[in-house]
């Protein structure tokens, strides 16, 4: 997973809200529905290819918790055992090829510099060990078009690993499968090169950005336009906007990033749109993030309703909830192994159960399977005693906010506007036509 460390971020976690989280959701509606929403102008459209990777037969993978026309750019991206999603991108002016995970849980883009101490041999993303060769290094001195800009990064992740090391612009390059687009090219955009990263891959961070990690020569928090505002910046989208669909690689089509347009194909119902709260002390948004009212089980059962703070966050591959939540949904549908501190049960009486989750009104409806892990997945080694049991994947926040990761994003589909401190969410759809998709450009408020 990649979240920023929640210990180092003053207090945000604290779920006393100010009052722009108890305003009411809009909703947003496409063009078939009678939208507000404008066409973009068909020569900024363009759609970048994703790739989609499954783990190899056999092969273990280390769990990371704690422990894919224009007002818009279209990046499809690929996952990994579908925990981690990423991009591919080219980087300077002699193109070099580097992947990052997709994270909104933080808000900047750094690469693996060729010096890292840290690269090495890792087949099985193994956190601690730089995994260099897959995902590619950035050498800056072979870049004609790389400039230092004296600020350094330093950032904490919540899976313990970090990276550290000196900021920079270059150009970075982006693919369309549109046909006759070409390449684009992003200019100036803001990257780390990062020297000293235990972390196994690089990361794209596209949250708010008060959340970027970065300082000068003296140690003061700079804030910069990100990846996302040099696309503003640059009119190639209206605003500083994007659309995610993360899907299983259970389905035919691609997981997706669009910057500045909203692809209706991509869900069902409306898109209601929900005030990113600010936490306390603050006055702009931290995270990308939303307040949670209510949590019910399929028969109306109430596990819990209030206000708390729960963060959306595409680089955490699970989700995260109070301990009373846990317990709760455990005792429900589980069994509780004391020794291993585990809930599991049978594979096959945990399908068609479902957790609904309500946002000032608005009901999202997760599959509880989307929380869970076969004992195959979940040991590194053989336990014979849980063999065709599933294990109830969500860990502790330690305290009353909840953090959204993957194994909730994806059965939604989400907007983030930056510039106006929303996010929308609709259910996804699962049903995937060959057709033509319509673009909107986004204009939340």
């Amino acid at each position: 997973m990649k979240f920023l460390s929640l210990s180092t971020s003053l207090g945000l976690l604290l779920p006393i809200l100010q009052a722009t989280a108890n305003a009411q959701p809009a909703n947003l509606q496409n063009e078939k529905r009678g939208t507000e929403l404008h066409e973009a102008p068909r020569r900024k459209y363009i759609t970048l290819n994703a790739h989609k990777q499954n783990r190899n037969p056999g092969e273990y993978y280390y769990k990371r918790d704690g422990s894919d026309d224009q007002a818009y750019q279209d990046i499809t991206v690929g996952n990994w055992r579908d925990d981690l999603y990423f991009v591919d991108l080219e980087v300077g002016s002699n193109k070099q090829k580097v992947t990052v995970q997709l994270d909104t849980g933080s808000a900047d883009l750094w690469l693996f510099s060729d010096e890292n101490k840290y690269c090495g041999y890792n087949p099985n993303n193994v956190q601690g060990i730089a995994n260099c060769e897959k995902y590619g290094v950035y050498d800056f001195q072979s870049s004609d078009t790389f400039h230092l800009n004296q600020s350094l990064l330093f950032i904490s992740y919540g899976d313990t690993t970090t990276a550290k090391g000196v900021m920079g612009t270059d150009d970075v390059i982006l693919f369309p499968n549109n046909g006759g687009d070409g390449e684009l090219t992003i200019q100036d955009v803001s990257l780390g090169v990062i020297s000293l990263s235990n972390s196994s891959n690089p990361v794209m961070g596209v949250g708010f950005k008060a959340l970027q990690s970065v300082v000068d020569y003296n140690l003061q928090q700079v804030e910069y336009d990100s990846l996302p505002y040099q696309m503003a910046n640059q009119d190639l989208i209206n605003i500083p906007a994007y659309s995610i669909s993360i899907l299983t690689n259970k389905t035919i089509a691609n997981s997706s990033i669009t910057f500045g347009a909203i692809d209706n194909t991509r869900f069902t119902g409306d898109l209601s749109v929900f005030p990113v709260p600010y936490p306390q002390g603050k006055n702009e948004p931290v995270y990308v993030s939303i307040v949670l009212n209510r949590i019910t089980l399929d028969d109306d059962t109430e596990l819990a309703s209030g206000s708390a703070y729960a963060i959306l966050d595409t680089g955490c591959s699970e989700s995260y909830f109070p301990e009373d939540i846990i317990r709760a949904i455990g005792s429900t549908y589980f069994q509780y192994d004391s020794t291993y501190d585990i809930y599991y049960s049978k594979c096959q009486r945990l399908y068609g159960t479902n957790i609904n989750f309500e946002f000032s009104g608005v009901s999202y409806t997760v599959p509880l399977t989307q929380f869970v892990e076969t004992a195959d997945d979940y040991f590194v080694v053989d336990h014979d005693q849980f063999s065709g049991q599933c294990i109830f994947n969500v860990e502790s926040t330690g305290d009353d906010m909840f953090m959204l990761g993957d194994s909730f994003l994806r059965s939604v589909y989400m907007v983030v506007d930056l510039e106006n401190g929303e996010v929308g969410l609709a259910s996804i759809s699962l049903v995937f036509k060959l057709l033509v998709m319509t673009v909107v450009s986004i204009t939340l408020n």
